[in-house]
């Protein structure tokens, strides 16, 4: 309910505002403290924008209203939950966490990885 009445609320204060000045981004940041206390974050964004009005009925939060750069359709189940999974600012996040894990790992002299 509440997410609704944020969507609502969102959708009235842009009332009368062009399609195309209704710019927006879901970003998702990762943060990891590594064995030497160091902190390494890594984002993921996915532009786009916010649409006049809900378009379908999956999804959760502001997915119904948004549509990702380069599409016509929103997160809110319209997409298909494979192209919102390779897209979004989540898996975006995740895919530089897994290539920072590789990273570390690969640099790693320690042969005992398992015992630290």
């Amino acid at each position: 309910m509440i997410i609704e009445k944020n969507n609502e609320r969102l959708l009235r204060e842009l009332e009368g505002v062009p399609i195309e000045k209704r710019e927006a981004y879901f970003e998702t940041v990762i943060a990891i403290i590594l064995e030497d206390k160091s902190i390494r974050t890594l984002s993921g964004r996915c532009d786009g924008i916010i649409a006049l009005e809900p378009i379908g009925s999956m999804g959760f939060g502001y997915d119904p209203i948004f549509i990702p750069k380069g599409y016509n359709k929103s997160f809110g189940g319209e997409l298909g939950l494979d192209i919102k999974n390779k897209i979004s600012h989540r898996s975006r996040a995740l895919e530089k966490l897994k290539l920072e894990i590789n990273n570390i790992l690969e640099d790693d002299t320690d042969e005992d990885i398992c015992n630290k």
